[in-house]
Order: C-alpha cells, then sequence, then structure tokens
C-alpha cells in the first residue's frame, strides 16, 4: 500500500490501524500485531520470527518464537518492546 502521497509504501496496523513506513518498529505500548500473525520482534538486543498469540487456559498473552533448530534461542527474549509486521516477498522476474 502506498502512502496517501504516493511516495513510500507503507504497512496498516491491525488494530489501531495507523499507517507505519516499512522497516519501522512498532512500540508494544502503542499497538500488538494481530493474534497468529507472524512478525519480527525485538527486545532492544535480539530480533526473532515469531507470532503473537493467546493461552485462554491461563488467560495469557505471548509470543511464540520460531526455532532456529539449534534449540539455543527458542524463547530468548522475555521483554519484546517492538514489532514490525514481515516484509513482502521480492517479486519475481522473468528472465
Amino acid at each position: 500500500m502506498k502512502c496517501k502521497c504516493g511516495s513510500e509504501w507503507m504497512v496498516v496496523c491491525p488494530h489501531c490501524h495507523q499507517y507505519a513506513p516499512p522497516n519501522e518498529w512498532i512500540n508494544i505500548v502503542d499497538c500488538y500485531p494481530k493474534l497468529k500473525q507472524t512478525v519480527l520482534a525485538t527486545d532492544g538486543h535480539t530480533i526473532a520470527v515469531t507470532t503473537f498469540n493467546y493461552n485462554e487456559h491461563i488467560d495469557e498473552f505471548h509470543w511464540d518464537f520460531f526455532s532456529s533448530g539449534c534449540g539455543c534461542c527458542d524463547d530468548s527474549m522475555e521483554n519484546v518492546t517492538h514489532w514490525m509486521p514481515l516484509p513482502l516477498p521480492p517479486e519475481k522476474h522473468e528472465h
């Protein structure tokens, strides 16, 4: 989606419907991603691919981090501060 001025691609927050420039972090104080949306998240030091979920059994929202496969980085962030939608995939060009 383009900005109203047509100059930059913009991302729409799924909750507050505000526009943010691509590759801009969204503070969780302002807005959370929609449930089960895959996003990038950070604690200010580490960046990880994650989904934001709700556990109805314990009445708690939480981040589900994708494993790197080695097991060393699972659930490595306790205090997510910001998130951003995943970038769009690259356009396919015919050769």
